[in-house]
């Protein structure tokens, strides 16, 4: 009784000694066992204000013959070349983690990548600081007396970015009021975006007017604003706008001798163009009844130059005092400028 006591006695102690250290005694290193085969290569990625591109390596470093992978992002601006794959034991595979600052508001940014595979689940933080840098606008636009049309170039240092441009006053309009600007890339011409603003002219009353052209980003952020201001002149000068050419035409009246002329201002908006005044055609009404010859005259203009052509009145009687009726034809204008009761 004494030695089937005794060897109780051991068989409970060789059970419990099983059971204390069983974790000890199975070694679960097979691929239906092994729980954490993987690997990350980073817990953050930074981009700063820059936007090159990120690299992440998940490895399987395990004993499964092959692991499953899948990656999203919690920001819109978190772009994962790779989305989902599978990596061999072994092996490792490279994912290009880009930013989109399209998406990115100012200032910082914080987001996280979430990385899934059979066994494991990461969260990778990803930092950015936005920016929004646009380039080439100009801080003034005055139109001044004279322009109707002036154009200007942007470019964005930032990243892509949509870009809508509101003018605060409806006498005010432009070229494109939305659009998408790439990256500024000096071998892409495609990334320089060319806008041009057009006054209103006769929306507007004389005087000096002002107001101002925004640029907003495809987030709401005002990324610019443009002051404009605009000088109508009184009616002491005629502005004729024809085939595109503006010409702001002063009625400046002098004897020189037996002559008398008269001042054009033009400003060409335009093409290299010759404006050629045809003296056969022309001839000035005066209000003693007679009427006067007018001679010939050329003035050549470079696009957006100003000059002035002397119209000359030949042998003008001196008690004349003003001409009811001039009348010029320069050969760039597909129309006849006539002025009426001209004083001297």
């Amino acid at each position: 009784m004494s030695n089937f006591k005794s060897i109780e006695i051991l068989l409970v102690s060789i059970l419990g000694l099983i059971c204390t250290s069983c974790n000890s005694w199975f070694d679960f290193k097979s691929e239906e066992w092994d729980l954490e085969p993987q690997y990350l290569s980073n817990e953050s990625i930074s981009f700063g204000e820059g936007s090159e591109p990120r690299t992440l390596y998940i490895a399987n470093n395990g004993e499964h013959s092959q692991i499953s992978f899948s990656i999203s992002s919690s920001e819109k601006w978190i772009v994962p070349a790779t989305t989902s794959g599978t990596i061999n034991r072994g092996e490792d595979i490279s994912v290009i983690v880009n930013i989109d600052r399209t998406y990115l508001p100012e200032g910082e940014n914080s987001g996280v990548l979430y990385v899934s595979t059979d066994d494991l689940k990461w969260e990778v933080s990803v930092s950015a600081i936005g920016i929004n840098r646009i380039e080439g606008y100009p801080s003034y636009v005055n139109f001044g007396s004279n322009d109707d049309v002036i154009s200007f170039n942007i470019r964005s240092m930032s990243g892509t970015r949509d870009i809508e441009l509101v003018p605060s006053s409806d006498w005010i309009s432009v070229s494109d009021n939305y659009f998408t600007l790439p990256e500024y890339d000096i071998n892409n011409q495609e990334s320089v975006k060319s806008i041009t603003v057009t006054c209103k002219r006769g929306l507007l009353s004389e005087g000096e007017h002002s107001c101002s052209l925004e640029g907003i980003s495809g987030l709401g952020n005002k990324i610019f604003s443009i002051p404009i201001s605009v000088i109508i002149p009184s009616q002491s000068a005629l502005t004729v706008a024809i085939d595109n050419y503006v010409f702001s035409l002063a009625k400046h009246l002098y004897w020189k001798t037996d002559d008398v002329i008269m001042e054009l201002t033009i400003k060409n908006h335009k093409y290299l163009k010759t404006f050629e005044l045809i003296g056969a055609n022309s001839y000035a009404l005066a209000d003693d009844g007679n009427k006067y010859s007018i001679c010939n005259e050329s003035l050549s203009l470079q696009p957006n130059a100003e000059g002035t052509m002397k119209v000359t009145i030949l042998n003008v009687d001196k008690g004349v005092k003003n001409f009811n009726n001039i009348t010029i034809f320069i050969r760039d204008l597909s129309d006849v400028i006539k002025f009426n009761n001209v004083e001297l």
